[in-house]
């Protein structure tokens, strides 16, 4: 079995931003109701909101949240189209042709009468 490193890598990725977005949704959530929403910086700090503002702050994040975490919803959902190289068709076509002639050929020696 191979392991992909570039896939777990992505993976990882993946999941380390949907639980930022995550974080920030439910710190918005909270904020919408309390009226009040911490929003961190870089650096370890950041800053609190407070009334009004922190509810259209917080209201603006759920909205992008929202929209992020149903576009990658709808990604995962989305059947994986498998594309076909034109060589790739003609490649398996002689195969094709190839084990019928094989299949023949059985056919032929299964009906030869022995002697």
């Amino acid at each position: 079995m191979k392991i992909k490193i570039g896939g777990i890598i992505g993976g990882i990725f993946i999941g380390v931003w949907i639980l930022v977005l995550l974080l920030y949704g439910l710190m918005a959530l909270v904020g919408l109701f309390t009226g009040e929403i911490f929003l961190p910086s870089k650096r370890g700090g950041g800053g609190t909101l407070h009334g009004a503002t922190a509810r259209i702050v917080s209201l603006i994040i759920l909205v992008i949240t929202t929209l992020i975490l149903s576009a990658l919803w709808r990604a995962w959902r989305r059947p994986r189209v498998v594309q076909v190289h034109p060589m790739d068709s003609e490649i398996d076509r002689e195969l094709e042709q190839m084990r019928e002639r094989k299949r023949r050929q059985a056919e032929a020696k299964a009906n030869v009468p022995r002697e």
